[in-house]
């Protein structure tokens, strides 16, 4: 599990780690703190454009957690993290 990977799964479920992890990984490391912002911006935006829809909400869910992630990796990737 990569870096993202874990945080997306620090966001999801935090009842898995203990508040050493949480904050190690998600504050004390730029890296992971800025990687955290992002998702948190990108998840308020989504939310913010979001219309309701009634048909195929899981599906909507998901495609929006994989774009997240696709921009977050290809920020990686450009360096913007470093």
């Amino acid at each position: 599990m990569d870096k993202t990977e874990k945080i997306i799964d620090m966001i999801e479920h935090p009842e898995r780690y203990s508040e050493d992890e949480l904050r190690s990984l998600l504050i004390d490391d730029a890296e992971g703190r800025d990687t955290y912002k992002t998702i948190c911006y990108l998840n308020a935006a989504m939310q913010a454009e979001a219309k309701p829809r009634r048909h195929k909400p899981l599906l909507s869910l998901i495609q929006n957690k994989a774009a997240a992630i696709a921009i977050v990796k290809e920020r990686e990737e450009n360096g913007l993290y470093k």
